[in-house]
């Protein structure tokens, strides 16, 4: 699991900044379009 944050510089460019990486548990697949929604 990759805990993204988000950061909004005063530019229009989006950048992500990775806080956590967690290795991915076999039994929850990473679903990246649930992951990436609140964006």
């Amino acid at each position: 699991v990759v805990t993204i944050g988000q950061c909004r510089p005063l530019a229009k460019t989006v950048r992500f900044n990775v806080l956590e990486v967690e290795p991915a548990s076999e039994t929850k697949p990473i679903n990246v379009r649930k992951q990436f929604r609140q964006f």
